[in-house]
């Protein structure tokens, strides 16, 4: 009688742990699925920042493409800020798409080898395509004028650098809501080649400071365990 009741406690005892085990890798499952996916995913950097010499036929969905690389907080009261980071990948996308309404799909032309080199300097520039909104119940015009907000981006917890330059903003408002866009520079790498953002940086944050108020946006990346160089996005060095 002994005998069976250990056995009958040792069957037991594998189907409790068999259970918790399914439980611990059901939950490991939907950990990484969260960081696979939402505005916390692990982004993968592109590491070709040269000028594309030909465009995919088939362009990819530059709109979800887009997405993945945006990021968006509130601002102030009833207020959001919203900011893409310009991959390589997702600028790539964007020139595919707008040579592809040119009928020149294939072959990226003048103006998007332009576009490319005001994007990013050969390599020196990091552009953000940023845009915000704002009830106007709650907001005054002038408040959202993006010149009194000042933007630092800072690479995992290195110094904040300040934007080199601006793009003209674009205003995009509406019966409900004040709006626009605009692009901002950031220093990517000096005339010397050296990092200025650090080499394989784990996420990225932009900080906006200024009225109506405050936000921080996180990009995060995974890690590029397999190169060997330790140099990213093709870079050498960034």
């Amino acid at each position: 009688m002994a005998s069976g009741k250990t056995a009958t406690s040792t069957h037991r005892n594998a189907l409790k742990y068999g259970i918790r085990a399914i439980g611990s890798g059901l939950a490991a499952a939907g950990l990484l699925q969260g960081c696979l996916e939402g505005a916390g995913s692990y982004l993968r950097q592109d590491r070709e920042v040269a000028a594309p010499r030909s465009l995919a036929l088939d362009t990819p969905d530059t709109t979800a493409l887009r997405s993945q690389w945006t990021r968006e907080q509130p601002l102030g009261l009833e207020g959001s800020i919203a900011a893409t980071l310009l991959d390589p990948a997702v600028a790539r996308a964007m020139l595919a798409a707008e040579v592809a309404e040119r009928r020149s799909a294939g072959t990226p032309d003048a103006m998007a080898l332009q576009a490319w080199q005001r994007w990013f300097a050969g390599g020196r520039m990091l552009p953000l395509i940023v845009r915000w909104r704002f009830d106007r119940d709650f907001h005054a015009e002038a408040i959202t004028d993006p010149a009194q907000w000042h933007l630092y981006l800072v690479a995992d917890d290195g110094s904040p650098q300040a934007p080199l330059r601006w793009s003209r903003v674009t205003r995009k408002d509406d019966d409900e809501a004040w709006g626009g866009t605009f692009t901002v520079w950031f220093p990517w790498r000096s005339a010397d080649g050296r990092s200025v953002l650090g080499t394989l940086p784990r996420r990225l944050r932009l900080q906006v400071v200024g009225n109506p108020g405050r936000a921080e946006l996180q990009w995060r990346f995974a890690p590029l365990l397999s190169d060997s160089r330790n140099t990213p996005w093709g870079l050498d060095p960034w």
